[in-house]
């Protein structure tokens, strides 16, 4: 769990990704992500989480900001 923690914090995308603690919903958006650096250096991350022993499950949109001088 911490390693997951710190892949977050830092931007990363797990490796192996995440894996269903429960049902996932109907028609939910599958396991995925995705790390860009976009033209001017920051860094997006496009999450989406695994479901939880209740089903929820999270969209995650994450990024470092470059400061622009």
């Amino acid at each position: 769990m911490l390693q997951q923690y710190w892949e977050i914090r830092r931007n990363l995308c797990p490796s192996p990704l995440w894996r269903d603690e429960g049902q996932r919903p109907a028609g939910a958006l599958p396991i995925s992500c995705v790390r860009r650096v976009l033209a001017e250096g920051s860094v997006e991350r496009d999450a989406v989480s695994y479901a939880d022993g209740a089903g929820f499950y999270g969209y995650l949109i994450g990024g470092n900001v470059r400061q622009l001088s």
